[in-house]
């Protein structure tokens, strides 16, 4: 029996239906791609280089401000001024730039922060890299050139926090600050630019598989020691905290300065880590002058009040 009606007529079976042959009835053809334009505008390398080293500076300073502007900012003490003087000093120790005051040396650096700072430093790197045109290229001189600029613009912000740090109470040398930051960026922002230009993949084609074999098998055992020591720290701290919530009460600096006193000893919790993974391998650690700590002596000398060392 017919499936047509009066209303539909047959249609001759050589007419054309408008669909391409040998597809669905109800399938749609994706609209072709537009290739990319050869001629397309790419930023100079110092203007991208500049303005990712900008952005990352700005970036992993902010969060140091705020946290040590908390901490000074206790009953109407202290200013405006010297919180971002202390950011300033804060941000070049993150980095590795030791600090000359009145009560020491400081050089003791906060790994969170060192870490947030290669961790958007590698995003300049990426940034740079796309800016420049040089995404997916795989040339180790073009992620070294990206890498190299932005380690030199990263540098040239760590002479000017020296410069405005540096006072009578709180030396910091500007060549060492420019040198450690330049080496610091550098290396960083290399991370980001070779992966964008795809030199890690040529790396790791080119490297044996004996050599990748040992270098995931080494990460999995420092991650696995990294976790012993995490957990013994964890534990250290939970049998020390009322100790610790003590020494925190004993601060008259408010709700907000205490705030601000616990982020700081946030900012070392990783610190924690290291140093209980060395100790559990052996060899244990120093802090300051006079404290050791090691599985055969434990001599503890005179240590920061923070509630992390309580």
């Amino acid at each position: 029996m017919s499936s047509t009606t009066p209303d539909q007529p047959r249609r001759p079976s050589g007419a054309r239906t408008g669909r391409p042959p040998g597809r669905a009835g109800g399938a749609r053809v994706p609209a072709p791609r537009r290739p990319e334009q050869p001629g397309r505008s790419r930023a100079p390398l110092p203007v991208a280089a500049g303005v990712a080293a900008a952005g990352a500076a700005v970036t992993s300073y902010l969060p140091v401000a705020v946290v040590l502007g908390l901490a000074q900012f206790s009953e109407d003490a202290g200013s405006l001024v010297g919180a971002l003087r202390a950011g300033l000093a804060g941000w070049l120790l993150g980095h590795g730039v030791p600090l000359e005051t009145t009560a020491g040396p400081l050089g003791l650096v906060p790994l969170t922060l060192c870490a947030f700072a290669f961790w958007r430093l590698s995003r300049a790197g990426v940034h740079a890299s796309r800016a420049v045109g040089a995404r997916g290229g795989r040339s180790p001189r073009q992620a070294a050139t990206v890498a190299l600029a932005v380690g030199i613009g990263y540098a040239v912000f760590g002479v000017l926090a020296a410069l405005l740090v540096d006072s009578a109470g709180l030396r910091v040398s500007p060549v060492r600050s420019g040198l450690t930051l330049l080496l610091f960026g550098t290396l960083a922002a290399l991370v980001g630019a070779a992966r964008t230009t795809a030199v890690t993949r040529l790396l790791a084609d080119r490297a044996p598989a004996v050599l990748r074999d040992g270098v995931r098998t080494g990460l999995v055992a420092a991650l696995l020691l990294l976790a012993a020591g995490a957990s013994a720290a964890g534990l250290a701290v939970a049998t020390g905290g009322g100790d610790a919530a003590d020494l925190i009460g004993a601060y008259r600096t408010g709700v907000a300065g205490q705030a601000g006193i616990t982020l700081v000893s946030l900012a070392y919790a990783p610190n924690a880590t290291v140093w209980s993974t060395a100790y559990l391998l052996g060899p244990g650690f120093a802090v300051g002058t006079g404290t050791a700590v090691r599985l055969s002596e434990v001599s503890v000398g005179s240590l920061p009040a923070v509630p992390l060392l309580a």
